[in-house]
């Protein structure tokens, strides 16, 4: 263990041991595995953490992609998948028989016309049943969202509950001078302070380190969560030292610290107690 990881695992068993979030501690969530430095992003320059892990695992994506996928008729559900070129079904319908409908003719407007259909070939029903029983989905206003996953080029399909694999970054904030550029004690919606971007540039241009704003972020089941975010500057970027530990987006009620962030302590813990061992 690194005398950072050393540092870092000190302080959330402290934090852990007192019913606390985590202090001096700097949080960032992304599904990106950066090769080389983190770096701020192309609209402003600025890398944004959170002091929580809880809230910057928000900003971990739940899947890659998805596509809502409109359910079928209950009296479509004995008929045949029609083989429309640009139909999700038709391409499920396909996936899960491993057949393909044959010499298939479209009309003006690209959807099938007429086709062979081989033995076998499912309906619309044997589909609906896949996606419930197989994929795990529940129909919500009449349709399905499917989670997707970009795969050498292409999406595919992913069960319900699937999740990207993301990364947790932590780094501390040790020595870091930052600016507050919050304009009242809450976020505004209306007024978003992470568009101040003219007010970043002067704090680069200043010397800090990084900037302080009041934020918000998309948390499942509770809409815009406001919170405080500490952005990094390009100088705040080249002190800043980071330990990657791999993280999925969690509940927002995790409380102070994620089952991402406890089996990586819990490792280091015992790394420790190993390594200290007569």
């Amino acid at each position: 263990m690194t005398d950072l990881e050393r540092e870092i695992a000190g302080r959330l068993q402290a934090a852990r041991d007192a019913g606390e979030r985590p202090k001096g501690l700097l949080f960032h969530g992304t599904c990106e595995s950066f090769e080389d430095a983190l770096k701020g992003g192309p609209y402003d320059g600025v890398l944004w953490t959170a002091d929580s892990p809880v809230i910057a695992q928000q900003y971990i994506p739940s899947s890659g992609s998805s596509v809502l996928v409109h359910r079928p008729m209950d009296y479509e559900l004995k008929d045949r998948v029609r083989p429309n070129p640009d139909s999700w079904w038709n391409g499920l319908a396909k996936r899960i028989s491993g057949l393909e409908c044959r010499e298939v003719e479209l009309d003006a407007y690209g959807r099938a016309k007429s086709w062979i259909v081989p033995d076998g070939w499912p309906t619309y029903g044997d589909c609906v049943r896949h996606v419930e029983e197989v994929l795990g989905y529940r129909t919500d206003r009449g349709g399905y969202e499917i989670r997707q996953q970009l795969v050498d080029g292409r999406f595919e399909d992913r069960p319900a509950g699937w999740q990207v694999e993301g990364w947790l970054y932590v780094a501390l904030s040790d020595g870091l001078r930052f600016k507050d550029l919050r304009r009242s004690s809450e976020g505004d919606l209306m007024d978003l302070e992470y568009h101040d971007v003219e007010g970043f540039e002067t704090a680069a241009s200043e010397g800090w380190d990084g900037v302080i704003i009041n934020d918000f972020a998309q948390a499942d089941g509770h809409g815009n969560v406001g919170h405080v975010s500490w952005g990094l500057l390009p100088k705040g970027l080249e002190k800043a030292e980071w330990i990657r530990l791999p993280a999925v987006r969690r509940p927002l009620e995790s409380g102070h610290f994620t089952p991402d962030v406890e089996a990586w302590l819990s490792e280091a813990v015992r790394g420790q107690s190993i390594a200290s061992a007569p």
